[in-house]
C-alpha cells in the first residue's frame, strides 16, 4: 500500500483507507524474509511458509500435499520448500481469499532463518529488480485451537503518577476453532535476582496504590472475553507508579483461556519509566531450537544489539549486558512446570557489549536435552545492563525448543491476498522488496500477471 499500517479488519483486502500500490506508486521497501520480517506476535516466524500444510480449522482438519504427512520433520519441510524456490511449486495453488476465510488459505509456518534453503536458493533464480508474486498475511501467527496477543510496543509511565493513568492498547485475536474466553494478567519479572527489576512482586497483583519502587496491575477495558478473529483492541487502564527509578524494565503480558482449552500465552512487555530511552535489544536472537533425537544438543544465537535512532543509542558509558538463563522459568510449551539438569542450558558469553553493526554482538546458547522426554519446552534468557544515562535496563527473551518432535502442524498464517513485489535487495540475512501492484483476492487475477516479469518455467 501507500504506507505501512494496521490491517483493516472490515475488509478482506485489508487496505483501511490507504492507497493501493501500483507500478507508478509502489509501496515502501520492507523485508519479506529475514530477521526484520518478524511477525507481530512471534519473532521466530521470518516469512517462510509450508506450502504443503493447510487448513487449520481444528486439530483434525489438516490438509497435506505432495507426500507431506503429520510426521514429516521440520528439516525435511525446509528442504522441500527450498527446492520449490528453484524448481517451482507443483501445487495445488491457493483458492481465492474470501470472508469468512477459506480454511485452505491457512498455511503452516516454519521458524527462524535458513539462509541455505531460502536466500541461497532465491539467489539462484532471482535478482534485484525482478518481480515476484507473494502471498500476503496480516502480521499475526495463529495456532490451533488458540488465541494470540500482540503486545504494545512499550508501556510508557512516569516514575510517580499523581493519579491513575491510561496505558497503551494491544490486540487479542483468535482462530476460527477457538470458542472460549481469555482472562488477562500483567505479571512482574518475579524470577529476577535483582528484585528492583520486579515492578509487580505481588501475585496476583493488587490495584491499590503501589508501594515505593513499584507499579500496580492495570485494569483492562475488556476482560474475560472471547476475542474476535480480526482482533479485539484492549486498553490498559488505571495504571499507577510510585517512585520507580527511571529505566527500562520487562513484565509479562499473559492471557489464560477457559474451558475446554485452559491454555496460557505469555509475551514480554517493555515498560519505559521516567523518560528512559537508551536501550539495547535481544530481538535479533533466535527464539526456536530443534533437537532431532532425545539426548541431543543444539546451539542457537543470542544477539545483543543497540538502536541507532538519534537519542536512543546505548551510550558510550553504557555497561556490558549481563546474560543469564532462568532455570526457574523452564516449562513445557503450555507453561506447565518442567525440569532440566544444571548446566544443560549454557551461554558462550555471559557479558556482551551491545553493538549496532549487523545483527549485534553474539553469545551462543547451547541446549543439552539429556533426560528430557520428546516434546516442546520453553525458558527465558535475561539481559540486564546500565545505559549511558546510568539507568537500569532489562529484557527477557523467551526461547522454545523441541526434542524428537516437530513444532510444525499447529502454527499458521491467514493469507489475506496476493500482490506483486519488486525485489530491492538480497543479502545473507534477508530479502527485501516493495509492492508494485494492489492486493488481489485471486492469485490468478489478470492484473497480477500484467505486473509480473515473464520468466521461463523449469521442467
Amino acid at each position: 500500500t501507500s504506507t505501512t499500517g494496521a490491517v483493516d479488519t472490515s475488509s478482506v483486502l485489508a487496505y483501511g483507507g490507504r492507497t493501493p500500490a501500483s507500478e507508478a506508486f509502489p509501496g515502501p521497501v520492507f523485508d519479506f524474509y529475514g530477521v526484520q520480517s518478524k511477525a507481530n506476535n512471534d519473532k521466530s516466524f521470518r516469512g517462510f511458509v509450508v506450502l504443503d500444510i493447510r487448513n487449520f480449522q481444528s486439530d483434525s482438519s489438516r490438509s497435506y500435499y505432495n507426500g507431506v504427512t503429520y510426521g514429516t520433520t521440520q528439516n525435511t519441510l525446509k528442504n522441500m520448500n527450498g527446492d520449490y524456490i528453484t524448481d517451482g511449486y507443483t501445487g495445488p495453488g491457493f483458492p481465492p481469499v474470501t470472508s469468512p476465510a477459506d480454511p485452505n488459505d491457512q498455511v503452516g509456518t516454519l521458524s527462524g532463518n535458513d539462509t541455505d534453503m531460502v536466500v541461497h536458493a532465491f539467489e539462484q533464480v532471482y535478482a534485484v529488480g525482478d518481480r515476484i508474486l507473494l502471498a500476503v498475511y496480516d502480521g499475526t501467527v495463529m495456532a490451533i485451537p488458540d488465541f494470540s496477543i500482540v503486545p504494545p510496543t512499550a508501556i510508557v509511565l512516569p516514575s510517580t503518577t499523581s493519579s491513575p493513568t491510561t496505558g497503551p492498547t494491544f490486540t487479542v485475536s483468535r482462530n476460527a476453532a477457538f470458542s472460549s474466553t481469555v482472562t488477562l494478567h500483567l505479571h512482574g519479572d518475579q524470577l529476577a535476582t535483582n528484585t528492583a527489576f520486579d515492578l509487580i512482586p505481588v501475585d496476583p497483583p493488587t490495584n491499590n496504590p503501589p508501594l515505593a519502587g513499584l507499579m500496580n496491575q492495570p485494569l483492562w477495558s475488556t476482560d474475560v472475553f472471547t476475542p474476535s478473529k480480526q482482533g479485539t483492541q484492549i486498553q490498559m487502564l488505571s495504571m499507577s507508579t510510585n517512585a520507580v527509578p527511571a529505566g527500562i524494565y520487562t513484565l509479562w503480558l499473559e492471557g489464560h483461556s477457559g474451558n475446554p482449552y485452559f491454555q496460557a500465552r505469555r509475551y514480554p512487555a517493555v515498560v519505559k519509566i521516567g523518560g528512559a530511552v537508551r536501550d539495547f535489544s535481544l530481538a535479533n536472537s533466535t527464539t526456536l531450537g530443534t533437537i532431532a533425537s532425545a539426548g541431543g544438543s543444539t546451539t542457537i544465537p543470542i544477539y545483543v544489539s543497540t538502536t541507532t535512532a538519534s537519542g536512543t543509542k546505548w551510550g558510550n558509558s553504557g555497561s556490558a549486558v549481563a546474560l543469564s538463563v532462568d532455570y526457574g522459568s523452564f516449562t513445557n510449551c503450555s507453561f506447565d512446570p518442567a525440569t532440566i539438569g544444571a548446566g544443560q542450558l549454557s551461554l558462550s558469553s555471559s557479558s556482551v557489549t551491545p553493538t549496532a553493526s549487523g545483527t549485534g554482538a553474539l553469545s551462543n546458547l547451547t541446549i543439552n536435552s539429556f533426560g528430557l522426554a520428546p516434546g516442546c519446552y520453553s525458558f527465558v534468557v535475561r539481559g540486564t545492563g546500565t545505559n549511558g544515562d546510568g539507568q537500569p535496563v532489562t529484557h527477557l527473551h523467551q526461547v522454545q525448543f523441541t526434542v524428537a518432535s516437530t513444532a510444525v502442524g499447529g502454527s499458521y498464517v491467514d493469507i489475506i491476498g496476493f500482490a506483486v513485489f519488486q525485489v530491492t535487495a538480497i543479502d545473507p540475512n534477508g530479502i527485501s522488496g516493495k509492492a508494485v501492484s494492489a492486493l488481489y483476492a485471486d492469485q490468478n487475477d489478470a492484473a497480477l500477471r500484467r505486473a509480473q516479469t515473464p520468466r521461463l518455467v523449469p521442467w
